[in-house]
């Protein structure tokens, strides 16, 4: 092991290569894993619900009911744990909603049948 203290300070071409091999290694996937690694920047990757249904042109309710699918990350635990996406399983899980060509795909305003319910009649005031 170097003593830094009593030797000369490292080449830094070097500290670069290490670094830029540290950066590679944390932003490679583990395989298998559905969450990001320890250390990982997910910065630009990483979505709330919010930035997922302006992204894709869907409610904020459509991204909660299908947050399976889009593989959701809670953070938290809880009922009311907040949610966060990897950008790219969302536009994967977006792709296979457009090929299946179902009526439940992004974008698409559906009404809920047998649910309709007759208005309240008012009469104005005066």
């Amino acid at each position: 092991m170097m003593d830094f203290a009593h030797s000369q300070i490292p080449d830094p071409a070097f500290v670069d290569a290490v670094a830029r091999r540290v950066v590679e290694l944390l932003e490679t996937p583990i395989p298998g894993a559905e969450t990001p690694r320890v250390g990982r920047s997910s910065g630009s990757r990483s979505l709330t619900v919010a930035q997922v249904a302006a992204r894709y042109g869907v409610s904020r309710s459509w991204v909660y009911a299908h947050q399976r699918e889009l593989r959701a990350m809670r953070l938290g635990a809880g009922p009311r744990a907040r949610l966060r996406f990897d950008s790219d399983a969302v536009s994967k899980a977006i792709a296979a909603f457009e090929e299946d060509g179902s009526q439940e795909q992004p974008g698409g305003h559906q009404r809920r049948r047998g649910r309709e319910m007759p208005l309240i009649p008012f009469e104005p005031m005066g």
